[in-house]
């Protein structure tokens, strides 16, 4: 089981890289990750599997430190609308995984 601490490094490793990478036209320019793809990248690349309410957990943490911004965004017809997140690291948070600032609550991985 990782440390909480190495798991919101990687969100935040994660989010800097989908910033960070090449645009195609037609691509969203607002680099917001969809917390689905958040999850799968996290299992992928650093074979940490969250439940919703945990990925959520560290989310929100981040959230309240600005290190990263949500949007919400519904699809589906009525009545059965559903509610999705989509997630960007902020300048701060680009600070902390890039390791110019530090802070203990965030273990940020090291190549």
């Amino acid at each position: 089981m990782e440390s909480p601490e190495r798991i919101r490094g990687a969100i935040l490793h994660i989010l800097k890289l989908f910033l960070e990478r090449d645009r195609v036209p037609g691509d969203d320019e607002d680099g917001y990750m969809l917390e689905g793809n958040l999850q799968a990248h996290l299992a992928q690349y650093y074979r940490i599997n969250l439940t919703e309410g945990l990925l959520r957990g560290h989310m929100t943490l981040l959230k309240d430190r600005d290190w990263v911004k949500y949007k919400e965004t519904r699809t589906g017809l009525p009545p059965r609308v559903h509610v999705e997140l989509l997630w960007r690291i902020t300048g701060d948070g680009l600070l902390i995984a890039s390791g110019e600032r530090h802070d203990d609550l965030v273990a940020v991985p090291k190549w």
